[in-house]
């Protein structure tokens, strides 16, 4: 594939195997499954993270890339309004934590986020654990069309969705520190109007929020 800022040719084969890598024409991560690592292309080159996917008892499920950040944060608020008496001190910034100790950014192509909504900051809400990764090879990776760079600079809007629940957030800032980094490719279960629903009984999806349905079930 090339980049688009510098038509820069990149080889899809694993720079630490040598084997194919999965992915579409579109994406702009791919998986290496003997390895095991996704490697995300980057301005400055390939960058690896781990792949993985959740185990799942649900019948042939439609596994959809998301990066999962273990991370942590807190949110600083400006103070609350009010006048600082003569020679005191000033008011003081709030520190908010983020309760959780992951966030989920959906690295899959949808449409729609603001009507449908968005599996990324919908697992992240309800704190979902991630399950143990299914043993071998993983499944084939199609459809990320997220980077690790462009994934990590969108968790302070995550973070701020999370903590507006509790907090009035206007004027606050995000200050975090990433852990790790994992692409994950999580079971969405099949609906029969061809829509998919979130594991756990999570939100579901029309058709029409899954442009690139047809590529990624390959």
């Amino acid at each position: 594939m090339t980049d688009g800022a510098s038509f820069r040719l990149v080889a899809l084969r694993c720079p630490n195997c040598g084997g194919d890598l999965d992915g579409l024409d579109s994406d702009r991560v791919f998986g290496c499954r003997p390895c095991t690592r996704a490697w995300s292309v980057e301005p400055d080159g390939l960058r690896d993270s781990p792949l993985e996917a959740w185990t799942t008892r649900e019948e042939r499920p439609l596994y959809l890339p998301l990066w999962r950040f273990e991370l942590e944060a807190v949110v600083v608020l400006p103070p609350r309004a009010r006048v600082a008496l003569p020679g005191g001190p000033a008011p003081a910034e709030r520190i908010v934590p983020f309760p959780h100790p992951r966030a989920w950014i959906t690295a899959f192509a949808l449409q729609g986020r603001r009507r449908f909504g968005d599996p990324g900051l919908h697992l992240t809400r309800r704190a979902i654990e991630p399950p143990p990764a299914a043993p071998g090879t993983p499944p084939p990776l199609r459809g990320a069309v997220l980077t690790r760079a462009v994934a990590e600079q969108l968790l302070p809007a995550t973070v701020l969705a999370v903590v507006d629940a509790r907090e009035d957030v206007a004027g606050g800032r995000v200050e975090l520190r990433v852990a790790s980094a994992t692409l994950t490719l999580v079971p969405f279960v099949r609906l029969p109007d061809g829509g998919v629903q979130e594991p756990g009984g999570g939100m579901t999806y029309p058709p029409a929020a899954l442009p690139d349905r047809a590529a990624l079930e390959g």
